[in-house]
C-alpha cells in the first residue's frame, strides 16, 4: 500500500541546521504560550462559577454555581484541565532537553574565508631616509621607520597598519613624529599564490599631504621583501629583509 500523496504539491525545505533549532525553539515557546491562554480560561471559569469575573466595562455577574454540587463539577472540571497542562508541561520538557542536546552536538561549518591572502609584519624597526618639504624646500632628514601591518586577516578580514617615524636627530627639523594609519575599508588583497601577495590600500596623510595616498604594496614571504608603490607620487620603495609572512586564506 503506498503513502497517500496531494497532487500539484512539491514543497521544497531550504533551511539550515541552525534555523531548525530555532524554529523548535519557537514551537516549544508558542505551545507555552497556548498552555497560558488553557490555564488563564479556566481561572476566569472559576470566576464566572464563583460570580467574581469581572470583564471591561461591566460590573460582576450572579454566580453561575448556585449549588456544592455545582461548584464540585466546577472544580473537577478545571482540574481534569490542569492535569492535561501538566502532562503537556512534561512533553514540552523532554522535547526542549532533546533540542538542548542536538544543538550542543551541532559544529557550525566553518565559515568561507574573508579574504584570497593574509600579509602580515610584526612591528618592525627600518632605517630610513624620509625627503620632507620643510621651509618650502625638500630636505632628507635620516631616521628610523616603525612599521607593522595586517592587511586582510583570514579568520575576519580585518586590516590595521601603523607606521611612526622617528627623526635620527631628536629636536630637529621635524618638531613631531610622522604617523600614517589605515583607511578603513580600503585594502584590496589580489595575485595571491600562498608565498606573494599585491595588496592595494589607503593610508592617512602626513600632515604634509592634503589627502591619503593611494599605495600598491608587493610582499614576497620568500624574500622577507616589501615594495611600497606610490604612483601619485612617482614613489617605489623596496625593503627587503622583513619579516614577511604571506598567508593564502582557505589552503
Amino acid at each position: 500500500m503506498g503513502y497517500p500523496n496531494i497532487p500539484d504539491i512539491t514543497p521544497e525545505i531550504t533551511i539550515d541546521r541552525v534555523e531548525v533549532i530555532n524554529l523548535l525553539l519557537a514551537s516549544i515557546g508558542l505551545e507555552e504560550l497556548s498552555l497560558a491562554h488553557l490555564v488563564n480560561a479556566e481561572a476566569e471559569k472559576l470566576q464566572a462559577a464563583l460570580g467574581t469575573l469581572i470583564l471591561p466595562g461591566d460590573t460582576a455577574a450572579d454566580p453561575l454555581a448556585t449549588t456544592l454540587e455545582d461548584l464540585l463539577m466546577v472544580n473537577r472540571d478545571v482540574t481534569k484541565m490542569l492535569k492535561f497542562a501538566m502532562h503537556k508541561e512534561f512533553i514540552l520538557l523532554a522535547k526542549l532537553e532533546d533540542v538542548i542536546d542536538f544543538a550542543e552536538e551541532f559544529t557550525p561549518p566553518t565559515p568561507p574565508v574573508a579574504c584570497a591572502c593574509s600579509v602580515a609584519l610584526p612591528d618592525t624597526a627600518i632605517a630610513a631616509t624620509l625627503g620632507l618639504p620643510i621651509g618650502g624646500v625638500t630636505v632628507d632628514v635620516p631616521g628610523t621607520l616603525v612599521l607593522g601591518f595586517t592587511l586582510c586577516d583570514c579568520d575576519t578580514g580585518a586590516s590595521t597598519l601603523a607606521a611612526i617615524f622617528l627623526p635620527t636627530t631628536p629636536g630637529g627639523p621635524i618638531p613631531a613624529l610622522i604617523t600614517a594609519s589605515l583607511v578603513p575599508g580600503s585594502v584590496a588583497v589580489a595575485n595571491c599564490d600562498g608565498t606573494t601577495a599585491t595588496v592595494t590600500l589607503q593610508i592617512t596623510a602626513p600632515p604634509f599631504f592634503p589627502a591619503p595616498l593611494e599605495v600598491t604594496l608587493i610582499a614576497n614571504e620568500t624574500a622577507g621583501t616589501v615594495t611600497i608603490i606610490i604612483p601619485e607620487l612617482g614613489v617605489e620603495e623596496t625593503v627587503a629583509n622583513l619579516p614577511v609572512t604571506v598567508t593564502e586564506c582557505g589552503a
